[in-house]
């Protein structure tokens, strides 16, 4: 299955979640009737695709038709029920606003952390990178306060910034196209288009059509799980906006 020019090969890959429709004490004593209520989500369904190195590919569908789910096998977040997915790099990041914090720990001791499990070194972070980060954040007055004093908007600010420093051969964007307030917006944006138009691959998530048609060469179009299309970016484009009129 494997081909060297391939950054990503996905062969009927699927993906279900086993759910619990609700809960009460009352149904933890009667078994049988929890299990009855238990229902599964069928997140991606027998999806198959081969994207080469150096290309980007833009993810559309409506909300729960299993986009995010897709882009976390990419990340080796979740593996596949069945079928076959092959990243032919070690070199993968997500880069998700929705990524985690310790509340207790202050912002730079998170940023080292999150920065860490990226695969950046501690010598890097130290000798100077860290403070890049810092100054791209503009978080300098609050970096070594506790993360719990943090809006939304500067967890949204640090995440980006950490993720935004390292340069993998796969990036993986799940809807990071508006970052904190106008200015930093714009900011991100840029940082998010040098990183599209270097030679990486790009896998990208995001309601911005405009954003997939300029920047990407295919689009996979996303239903209830299942892939309806895939192929050249301005014509899947042209499909799904047509069917959504």
């Amino acid at each position: 299955m494997k081909n060297t020019k391939s950054i990503i090969e996905a062969e009927n890959i699927s993906l279900t979640y086993h759910i619990s429709q609700s809960f009460s004490l009352k149904k933890v004593f009667t078994k049988t009737e929890l299990d009855k209520e238990k229902y599964t989500v069928h997140a991606v369904k027998d999806v198959s695709f081969t994207l080469d190195k150096s290309q980007n590919l833009g993810i559309v569908g409506s909300n729960g038709s299993g986009k995010s789910t897709l882009l976390r096998m990419l990340s080796k977040t979740y593996a596949p029920d069945s079928g076959k997915l092959l990243v032919n790099t070690l070199s993968t990041q997500l880069l998700t606003l929705g990524a985690g914090f310790f509340n207790e720990l202050t912002g730079r001791d998170n940023l080292y952390l999150n920065a860490l499990l990226l695969g950046l070194k501690k010598e890097d972070l130290n000798n100077g990178l860290a403070d890049e980060i810092i100054a791209f954040s503009e978080l300098e007055q609050s970096i070594d306060l506790p993360m719990f004093t943090y809006s939304s908007g500067m967890r949204s600010r640090l995440t980006f910034s950490v993720s935004a420093c390292v340069q993998p051969e796969l990036l993986l964007l799940d809807e990071v196209f508006s970052v904190g307030d106008a200015h930093f917006k714009e900011k991100s944006e840029k940082r998010i288009q040098e990183m599209i138009k270097s030679d990486k691959s790009v896998v990208m998530i995001t309601h911005d059509e405009n954003a997939i048609e300029d920047h990407c060469d295919h689009a996979m179009w996303l239903h209830k799980g299942e892939m309806k299309m895939f192929g050249d970016a301005k014509h899947v484009m042209k499909e799904y906006l047509d069917f959504t009129k």
